[in-house]
């Protein structure tokens, strides 16, 4: 991870790159603005519950300037402001995850980044969630009027206090859509998709904005980036 030098480097790292929409790495000490590929809403996160993000270093993890939601109780979401007006097709949503605690209900708990986010009803989304001491959960899935479907889950290593980087991909196919979750460098080598799985859209009204979330855990997020799928 990189620490604060005011020069946004992972986005700078992605500039040239024609398939950016939106980018920020919180380099610049703070989350009011992304790196903007297109024109569109600038804005700060917004989140949905009332809770304080906000940008922060994580002593003694040799981590620096992420964006934090240290509560280990209730369910917090924070969205990107700005409605992305001229772009609702096919996305990716790329983010690090630092997993630092999480609450006792093993049900819910877990950290999220969601795509073709609408509302706190209706988006797809990929969680890490902490299972026992050795083995975490990768799930993908939707939510859909409020209604959580879990799509496809595999188990990983345990990712207690370590930075491991998650994409979610979502393309619409005919009258389905097509959900692809990434772990680490995955995405990168490239290799096949760890969690996978075709749904019918959710029934909410189909959105467009990058979120991220945490449920009974606190997890730093960094170096989120949203891109155009063709």
């Amino acid at each position: 991870w990189t620490p604060y030098d005011n020069a946004d480097p992972f986005c700078n790292a992605h500039a040239s790159d024609p398939q950016k929409l939106f980018c920020d790495d919180f380099g610049d000490g703070n989350a009011a603005g992304w790196e903007v590929m297109r024109d569109d809403d600038a804005a700060p996160w917004t989140p949905d519950e009332v809770v304080e993000w906000k940008v922060m270093d994580i002593p003694g993890t040799g981590t620096d300037w992420v964006f934090m939601e240290d509560e280990t109780s209730g369910y917090f979401r924070d969205q990107r402001a700005g409605s992305l007006s001229t772009f609702n097709g096919n996305q990716s949503v790329e983010a690090k995850l630092l997993v630092t605690g999480w609450g006792s209900d093993s049900s819910t708990r877990g950290a999220r980044i969601y795509a073709k986010y609408f509302d706190a009803k209706n988006a797809y989304w990929l969680a890490l969630r902490p299972s026992t001491n050795n083995t975490w959960q990768f799930t993908v899935g939707k939510r859909s009027n409020g209604s959580d479907s879990n799509l496809d889950t595999v188990n990983i290593p345990n990712s207690h206090n370590k930075v491991v980087t998650i994409r979610l991909e979502v393309r619409t196919v005919g009258s389905n859509v097509e959900l692809k979750g990434y772990f680490d460098n995955d995405d990168i080598c490239p290799g096949t998709a760890m969690v996978d799985a075709t749904t019918t859209a959710y029934a909410g009204t189909q959105g467009s904005k990058p979120a991220i979330g945490t449920f009974n855990t606190s997890c730093g997020f960094d170096d989120i980036l949203l891109k155009q799928l063709y």
